[in-house]
């Protein structure tokens, strides 16, 4: 048992609430409103699934632009530099 009990605002992302769970070692964050009223529990592995689908859905929307590129485009390898992939969107728009 903690003698203060931590709590996390149910309008908190969940990289915040995974980020604490993490940093406290907690497997499970009491989610409360504004009021301070307890309206949830949120588990570690329920809070990583979010996360996660989070950064597959950012992926998937940075993906599709570059698959929908043709041949005449330019296109950005694995092996070019940090400044090639730059200019490449400064100039691309």
């Amino acid at each position: 048992m903690v003698a203060d009990v931590f709590v996390e605002k149910a309008d908190a992302d969940c990289k915040t609430a995974f980020t604490r769970m993490i940093k406290h070692g907690f497997l499970n964050i009491r989610v409360v409103s504004g009021e301070r009223n307890s309206i949830a529990c949120s588990e570690i592995m329920k809070t990583t699934d979010a996360l996660l689908a989070k950064m597959t859905e950012l992926q998937r929307r940075l993906t599709r632009p570059a698959s929908n590129m043709t041949k005449d485009e330019n296109q950005v390898g694995a092996t070019d530099t940090a400044d090639t992939i730059c200019r490449f969107f400064s100039t691309s728009q």
